[in-house]
This record gives C-alpha cells, sequence and structure tokens, in this order.
C-alpha cells in the first residue's frame, strides 16, 4: 500500500514538472537613473542581458536575470570663484567685482545587476496578459568614471576637465542592493514590454545617496 501512494505521489510530481513552462529571456532597456538626494540630478541609463524563467503554472513564475547595467548621476552644479592660470582670484576689470564659474560633476557607474523577480500574470483575452513582478536584486560595479568641469582649484588643463574612476577614486560603494517592482504588458507570453523602478537599500555613492532608478524594459521569451 505504502508503495502504490509513493508510487502516485512521484508521477504526480513528475506530471506538474512535465507542466512547468521554462524559457530563456533576453532583456534590454532604457530609463533615467539617479540617487535619493535633493543634490543629485537624473541620467540616461541603459541595460542588456539574459534571464531564466520558470512558470509554476498559468499565474506564477519567477525569473532570476544576469544584466550589465549602466546607470549614474549627476550633481548639481556649484558655484566656484574664477582663477587664473597662476592660480589668483580673478575680479572684473570694469566693475572690479570677482568673478565666479560653475563647476559641474557627473559620474557614470556600470554594474552587473541580478534581479529575482517573482511574477504574476493577469489573463485578459488571448493572447493578452498584464504582468505584475517584484523581487529583490543585487548588484557589484565593475567599472565607470566621474567627469568634472570647472574645478578651478586644479592645475592646467584639469581646470577646465578631467576623468576620475568612480568606484576607486572617488569612493563610490561597489556593492548595491535594492528592490524591484515593475508592471508589464505580456502577448502570448514571449513578448514582454514593462516599466520598472529600483528602491536601493544601500548608500551607493561618496555623498550618502541611495539607487532611484526608473526605465522601460523589452522581454523576449525563447
Amino acid at each position: 500500500m505504502k508503495k502504490y501512494l509513493f508510487s502516485i505521489l512521484l508521477l504526480a510530481t513528475c506530471c506538474s514538472l512535465t507542466k512547468a513552462q521554462e524559457s530563456l529571456v533576453l532583456r534590454v532597456g532604457a530609463g533615467v537613473a539617479s540617487l535619493h538626494s535633493v543634490h543629485v540630478k537624473n541620467l540616461t541609463s541603459f541595460m542588456v542581458g539574459v534571464g531564466y524563467e520558470y512558470e509554476f503554472n498559468q499565474k506564477w513564475s519567477i525569473s532570476p536575470m544576469l544584466l550589465y547595467y549602466a546607470r549614474g548621476w549627476k550633481e548639481k552644479d556649484e558655484t566656484v570663484p574664477a582663477r587664473d592660470d597662476n592660480g589668483d582670484l580673478v575680479y572684473d576689470p570694469n566693475t572690479g567685482e570677482q568673478v565666479f564659474g560653475k563647476k559641474g560633476q557627473k559620474s557614470h557607474a556600470n554594474y552587473l545587476h541580478i534581479p529575482v523577480l517573482v511574477n504574476y500574470y493577469i489573463h485578459l483575452v488571448s493572447p493578452h496578459y498584464i504582468s505584475l513582478s517584484a523581487g529583490p536584486y543585487f548588484a557589484y560595479g565593475i567599472g565607470g568614471d566621474t567627469e568634472t568641469y570647472g574645478d578651478t582649484d586644479r592645475q592646467g588643463a584639469e581646470r577646465v576637465y578631467y576623468e576620475q574612476d568612480t568606484f576607486d577614486d572617488l569612493g563610490a560603494r561597489r556593492f548595491d542592493m535594492g528592490l524591484t517592482f515593475s508592471v508589464g504588458y505580456d502577448y502570448n507570453r514571449h513578448i514582454n514590454f514593462a516599466a520598472n523602478t529600483d528602491i536601493g537599500l544601500l548608500r551607493v555613492s561618496p555623498h550618502g545617496g541611495k539607487t532611484k532608478n526608473f526605465y522601460l524594459t523589452f522581454n523576449y521569451k525563447f
């Protein structure tokens, strides 16, 4: 009797696994990236990568992904005193007032980005679905540079423009993690367009900002 029950359970398990759908997912996306800070402006961002979707049934699935994600942030311009080639302050010859300029800084940060999303599908009229997704993401910085313009405290050509490594020279945090939320339209469970947002939980910039991203994605499931 026990062997008979075990055989039935084993057969039921195999059948449920057979019915499950597995798909390779290609993702591309673009949007804006920034940090939770009043001193930072948005920059354009893009991503590309692959994932894997395992469907438990017609409504629920899980999809881990590995993405290359280029994002960053731009500091608001800072007013700085103008200086001549000797480093001395510059004054207007007509009014005698001190001359000021603008200093700007733009940081690019490239990550290996790993979201793990739980997806819920709402069936409309075949083959149309609405998808709701949420889950954690983990990211590790693999490169990027920060461009600085108009830094009058520098010497020579660097007073006009210079670059630094975002992660090494400026000390930005390489590891990032947070939550991803997504709402999308799914056609025939193969083509998906979605609006996504990332909410960072760690401070990643030298000034203490957390990730804040919004982007649109196109996913194709093989």
